[in-house]
């Protein structure tokens, strides 16, 4: 609606600085929840990014309307100016965001590592019969945020698994591992925080459920 909206106003007056500036605040008002839709497609990261920088770029397109409309401004005088700052700051806001989507996650730190390693348990509550293995898969589409958190529980199953003797671990943030052959080398899987469409591939989600109905073992953590 709001698209339409900006659509109407700008066709009727394509004359009119006002309806210029409300045209654009629609385009990207109504664009960026459309583009939404691919932080769910890990295979689209251009469109991505578009949707990144239209959600940074709003605010400013409201400054923009402010300026431009024929009310009493205290901003008077060279808006072409008092424009530019707002679409400046938005600009490197985008970069900014774009930068920390696609950075990779940061290491676990040394004091963290210990803390950790304090809170692991000596012994398995239920000492294993035979060996097993956990998958630990980390693949995060949307919230980098969540990096430090994703490396420090992948740190704890690896290290409890390491300590008790109950279990391998293996992590890894590569969908290919829910290849049939591939997955049938694990008896339990761990999403750990894996926000987003971590994997489309209609062969991969089915084998992942044949695995669980076959008796393999799944848990989620948080945001998965």
């Amino acid at each position: 609606a709001w698209l339409g909206f900006a659509v109407v106003v700008g066709a009727l007056q394509p004359s009119s600085t006002q309806a210029r500036a409300y045209l654009l605040q629609g385009m990207v008002a109504g664009l960026y929840p459309i583009f939404g839709i691919f932080l769910h497609r890990p295979d689209f990261p251009l469109l991505t990014g578009v949707y990144f920088a239209l959600e940074c770029f709003f605010p400013a397109t409201w400054v923009h309307l402010a300026l431009v409309f024929p009310v009493e401004r205290r901003l008077a005088g060279r808006r072409r100016l008092w424009l530019a700052i707002p679409y400046g700051l938005s600009a490197g806001l985008t970069l900014a965001v774009l930068r920390g989507f696609h950075a990779e996650p940061p290491a676990l730190g040394a004091e963290a590592r210990q803390r950790i390693a304090q809170a692991i348990p000596l012994k398995a509550t239920v000492p294993a019969t035979k060996p097993r293995r956990l998958l630990i898969f980390t693949r995060n589409q949307e919230y980098q945020g969540h990096a430090p958190a994703i490396a420090a529980s992948s740190e704890a199953f690896t290290l409890m698994g390491k300590r008790t003797g109950a279990f391998e671990t293996t992590v890894t943030d590569d969908p290919t591992v829910f290849e049939r052959n591939s997955l049938k080398q694990f008896d339990a899987v761990f999403l750990n925080n894996t926000l987003g469409a971590t994997f489309t591939e209609p062969h991969y989600r089915q084998n992942l459920m044949e695995f669980v109905t076959r008796g393999g073992g799944l848990m989620g953590r948080k945001r998965t």
